[in-house]
């Protein structure tokens, strides 16, 4: 016994929806991660540029400590996103 077409209609639009939102969020996840590179080099740049001054190169340090927690923030938001998402 086949299954019902509206019944089949709504697997591939859940699908569908489900494929959507999972390219959306990768997409801003990865947009994200390119910030966060972009962060890294600026910090970098503060701290080889700070020539004796304790107080930028100490900025710069701890600006790419923060950039850490928030990479490996993005790295699980995305392995979550695609696990739950991925799995339906």
């Amino acid at each position: 016994m086949a299954p019902a077409e509206d019944q089949v209609d709504e697997t591939i639009r859940e699908k569908d929806l489900r494929a959507q939102i999972l390219k959306i969020v990768n997409y801003l996840l990865t947009f994200l991660g390119l910030i966060a590179v972009i962060g890294i080099i600026y910090s970098g740049f503060l701290m080889v540029t700070a020539m004796g001054n304790e107080d930028q190169f100490s900025k710069g340090k701890q600006g790419i400590g923060y950039i850490i927690i928030g990479i490996v923030i993005i790295l699980l938001s995305y392995a979550i996103v695609n696990w739950v998402i991925g799995s339906g």
